[in-house]
């Protein structure tokens, strides 16, 4: 495994503690899994390295694991970032840029801020013209900075489009909700769903990076995953016990950041 990852790990492993304070000075139930944790970044290892020399920040809705995601892109990627989870899992997300900071060069350590208001923004947009400016999982903060006109743009992670087609599924969707706001899962529901308005909604700027449908009857959706070739789509099938890992394969196969 490469040496940098391996490191990484160790301070992760050795950091519980921290991990368990920061938790508790958040004062809010995030399930956050160091083995999960780990795991996200051990399959960087398949990551094939670049020289991108990018300036980057990611504003983000306070989930940590994509925070690990951004920072090993940034870091393997010869790139500089700044981590703003908009005062969302703020110990948290600072423990783990902290952490991940402490092993790589000065050059491409993480930087942390708990929010960048609009001049903020428009200060670093200024003075850094090829700074990179993302909007993680986020769709109303992308909307509203796009409409001060700053040079933003959308990248989700950790998002679901969930596509139902029968109120038989009320239920889970109610469940689904529940679970994606406890774990900062970024979540669209689309209701009276068919294949028409699925593809209408996965080609727009703001879709998401997997989707999940619910449907009574399949065949209505037939031949959709080779329409969403570039997504993960799940039906009928409950993807959460694999949905992490699912997503950073994926991200890490296709490079988009």
């Amino acid at each position: 495994m490469n040496k940098l990852l391996e490191k990484i790990i160790e301070n992760f492993n050795s950091n519980e503690e921290a991990f368990k304070k920061a938790i508790d000075a958040d004062e809010v139930n995030c399930d956050f899994n160091l083995k999960k944790a780990v795991a996200i970044i051990g399959s960087y290892d398949k990551f094939k390295q670049s020289v991108l020399n990018l300036k980057l920040i990611a504003i983000t809705n306070g989930n940590p694991y994509s925070t690990i995601v951004l920072c090993l892109q940034s870091i393997l990627n010869k790139s500089k970032i700044i981590i703003c989870p908009n005062n969302v899992n703020n110990a948290l997300n600072s423990t783990i840029v902290s952490i991940i900071g402490e092993c790589c060069p000065k050059t491409n350590k993480p930087e942390f801020s708990n929010r960048l208001s609009v001049e903020d923004l428009a200060d670093y947009s200024a003075n850094y013209p090829r700074m990179n400016i993302m909007i993680v999982d986020d769709i109303s903060e992308f909307t509203q900075l796009l409409k001060l006109n700053l040079p933003v743009r959308y990248v989700p992670i950790f998002s679901l489009d969930l596509f139902y087609d029968s109120n038989d599924f009320s239920s889970s969707v109610n469940t689904i909700d529940i679970y994606c706001d406890k774990h900062y899962i970024n979540l669209n529901i689309i209701s009276d769903a068919n294949l028409e308005k699925l593809l209408i909604r996965e080609n727009k700027e703001t879709s998401s990076r997997s989707v999940l449908i619910l449907t009574s009857d399949t065949s209505k959706f037939e031949g959709v995953k080779k329409e969403l070739e570039s997504k993960i789509v799940y039906m009928n099938f409950n993807p959460f016990d694999i949905y992490e890992k699912e997503i950073v394969d994926q991200i890490i196969a296709t490079k988009p950041y």
